[in-house]
């Protein structure tokens, strides 16, 4: 992960609205348990951004 301070951190991502895609990390599923993703999502949630997810399966062929 990317370390930055909070002040940059906030600045960025204040009143922003940032979308994540596959979510889930595990091929074939809509399991998020234990996605790494998820405590970046709860970071941003707390410094005020709206955050969207989509859990979209794509093929290791793409």
């Amino acid at each position: 992960m990317i370390h930055v301070t909070d002040t940059k951190l906030l600045r960025f991502v204040s009143k922003r609205r940032i979308g994540f895609w596959g979510v889930a990390f595990k091929p074939g599923t809509d399991d998020t348990r234990e996605s790494p993703i998820l405590k970046i999502v709860s970071e941003l949630l707390l410094r005020r951004s709206s955050t969207r997810s989509r859990i979209v399966y794509l093929d290791n062929h793409v």
